[in-house]
C-alpha cells in the first residue's frame, strides 16, 4: 500500500535511518568486541606459551633430560597447569575456606586421624578438579619433542602443519620443541558467557535506541507536517473565494517564508477583489449618470416639456460624447491592462513629441487661461518607444494638468538626461491647488478622481493617468507624482535611454 502522507513518509525515512543507524553501529560495536576480545585471547595465548617455554628450559636445566616426564605424565600436566595459574587471570588456586571453630563435644566419639586425611586429600582433588576444568578451554594441547625431533609427551607428530613449534634452549644449545595447535580454542565457558553477554546488552541497547529513535521521530515528523496542514486548509480557504484566509506559522525556515509568501498572497488577492468590486461599482455609476441624462433629455422631448432645439439637441450630443468617451477610456484601460495593446518600438525623440502634444493642447490652456512652458533640452531625448502610445500618454497628462489647474494657472514641462541612471526625464509641474500625498498615491488608480479642490472641472472618467501608467510601464519606465514648487502637482515620467 503506497504512503500518501507527507508525516507517514518522513516518519518512515527517519525511523528507517535510525534503525539503520543503530544497526550499523550495534554490529560495528558487536565486531569491535570480537576483534578485542580475540586479540586479548592471542596475547593470553602468547603470554602463556611463553610461560611454557620458560617453565621447560628451567626443568631441563635442573634436569638436564625430559626422563621426568616419561616416567610420570602427571609432572607434565602439573608443569602446564602452574604455568598457566601464573598467566590466565581468576585461574591462581583459592586458599580453602576456614571452617569457624566448634567446641569439642564429648558425647561425640573422635573420628580416626587416617580419617581426616583422606577427606583432605579427597578434597584436594576436587579443587584440583575444579580448577582444572576452568582452565582446559583455555590451555592449548602441548606436545613436548627432543632435539632430534622425537615425541616425548603429548598428541601431535612432528610433520603435523597445524602445529607451531617453540625451540627449547639451554646453553645456546637446541634441547627440544614445543609444540601447539595454531587453530583457536573454543574457549572457556565463562569467555562463552561473557561473549554472549556482551552481545545481549548490544542488542537491549539497539532496542532502546530503536524505541527512542520512534519517539523522537513522532514530534519531528509532526513539526515539519503542521505549517503543511495550516497552509493546505488556507489554499482551500483562498481557492473556495475566501481571500481572508490567513496562516500564523511563526518560523524562520522556508515553511515559515512559505506562509509569509501566502498571507502576501491572499492579501493581494483581497485587495485585487476589492479594488475589482469598487471598479465594477464606479464602472456603472459612471454610465449610469450619462444615461440618465440622456434618458430624461429623451423623455422631456417625447412628452412635450422641451423643445428638440439645438440646445437640447447639443446638451444631449455632449453627454452622448461624454459617454463615447468613458466608453473607449475603459477599452483602451481594459486593453493596457490585459497588455494587448500593440507596441512598434522604435528610436523616438521625446521632445518632439513634447512639441507636437503641447502644440495641440495650447488653445484648451489658453481658454482655461494657463500658460504652457517648456524647458527642454538641447540635445535629443532619444529612447526606444511606440511613437502613437507616447503622445497619447503625454496627451493625457497634459490634458490633465490643464482641466485641474486654478486659471490663471502655470504649467512647465521639461526634460532632461539622468546620465547616472541612463534614463530620459520628463516633468510637468503645474500651479495650484495641490493635493495631499496619499491622494497623490491614489492618482493612478482607475476611476479615482478627487471632488476637491482639483475638482472644479467635471465630466473626466478618471482614467486618463491609469491608462497613462500602463504605457509607461509596457516602455519599462516609471511614472510617479509629488509636490510642485509652483503649489500644484509634479509629474515625473521616467523612460531607459535608447542606445
Amino acid at each position: 500500500m503506497p504512503i500518501k502522507s507527507i508525516k507517514s513518509k518522513i516518519l518512515f525515512l527517519l525511523l528507517s535511518l535510525s534503525v539503520l543507524m543503530v544497526l550499523t553501529m550495534a554490529l560495528l560495536m558487536k565486531f569491535g568486541v570480537d576483534k578485542g576480545f580475540s586479540k586479548y585471547r592471542e596475547g593470553l595465548e602468547q603470554e602463556l606459551n611463553e610461560s611454557m617455554v620458560r617453565s621447560l628450559e628451567a626443568h631441563y636445566a635442573e634436569q638436564l633430560s625430559w626422563q621426568e616426564f616419561l616416567n610420570d605424565s602427571k609432572n607434565w600436566h602439573k608443569l602446564i597447569f602452574k604455568s598457566a595459574t601464573e598467566t590466565i587471570p581468576n585461574s591462581k588456586r583459592q586458599k580453602p575456606r576456614k571452617r569457624p571453630y566448634k567446641p569439642f563435644q564429648k558425647n561425640k566419639l573422635e573420628r580416626p586421624r587416617k580419617q581426616k586425611k583422606q577427606k583432605r586429600k579427597r578434597s584436594d582433588r576436587g579443587l584440583e578438579a575444579r580448577r582444572n576444568g576452568k582452565l582446559a578451554g583455555a590451555i592449548p594441547v602441548y606436545t613436548l619433542f627432543n632435539d632430534e625431533q622425537n615425541v616425548v609427551i603429548g598428541p601431535s607428530f612432528w610433520n603435523d602443519e597445524n602445529d607451531t613449534k617453540l625451540p627449547l634452549k639451554h646453553d645456546g644449545q637446541v634441547v627440544g620443541y614445543l609444540a601447539y595447535a595454531t587453530a583457536h580454542l573454543p574457549g572457556r565457558p565463562q569467555e562463552k558467557k561473557f561473549n554472549e553477554s556482551i552481545l545481549k546488552i548490544l542488542w537491549i541497547i539497539a532496542g532502546v535506541m530503536i524505541i527512542m529513535a520512534l519517539l523522537i521521530t513522532l514530534p519531528v515528523a509532526k513539526y515539519f507536517t503542521r505549517p503543511i496542514r495550516v497552509l493546505n486548509q488556507a489554499t482551500r480557504q483562498a481557492a473556495a473565494g475566501d481571500y481572508s484566509a490567513r496562516t500564523k506559522i511563526k518560523r524562520n525556515d522556508e515553511l515559515g517564508q512559505l506562509g509569509k509568501n501566502f498571507n502576501l498572497l491572499t492579501q493581494t488577492l483581497e485587495s485585487n477583489a476589492a479594488i475589482q468590486k469598487k471598479m465594477m461599482a464606479d464602472i456603472s455609476h459612471e454610465l449610469r449618470t450619462p444615461v440618465a441624462v440622456l434618458l430624461a433629455q429623451i423623455e422631456a422631448l417625447q412628452d412635450g416639456i422641451h423643445e428638440a432645439d439645438e440646445k437640447n439637441l447639443n446638451m444631449l450630443h455632449d453627454q452622448t460624447n461624454a459617454l463615447r468617451h468613458l466608453i473607449n477610456d475603459l477599452h483602451q484601460l481594459s486593453v493596457t491592462d490585459l497588455g494587448s495593446m500593440q507596441y512598434q518600438m522604435q528610436a523616438v525623440d521625446l521632445n518632439q513629441i513634447i512639441f507636437a502634444v503641447v502644440d495641440g493642447q495650447q488653445l484648451l490652456a489658453e481658454r482655461q487661461q494657463i500658460n504652457l512652458s517648456l524647458q527642454l533640452s538641447d540635445k535629443p531625448m532619444l529612447v526606444l518607444g511606440d511613437c502613437n502610445r507616447l503622445n497619447q500618454l503625454f496627451t493625457n497628462i497634459i490634458n490633465n494638468a490643464i482641466n485641474y489647474t486654478d486659471m490663471p494657472g502655470q504649467i512647465v514641462i521639461s526634460s532632461h538626461l539622468d546620465i547616472k541612471a541612463q534614463q530620459v526625464e520628463i516633468s510637468i509641474k503645474d500651479s495650484a491647488p495641490g493635493l495631499l500625498p496619499h491622494e497623490m498615491q491614489q492618482m493612478f488608480d482607475r476611476l479615482y478622481r478627487q471632488e476637491g479642490s482639483r475638482s472644479k472641472k467635471l465630466g473626466g472618467s478618471g482614467l486618463g493617468l491609469a491608462i497613462a501608467k500602463n504605457i509607461v510601464e509596457a516602455h519599462y519606465g516609471q511614472i510617479m507624482a509629488e509636490a510642485s514648487d509652483l503649489g500644484g502637482v509634479c509629474l515625473t515620467v521616467r523612460i531607459p535611454k535608447h542606445v
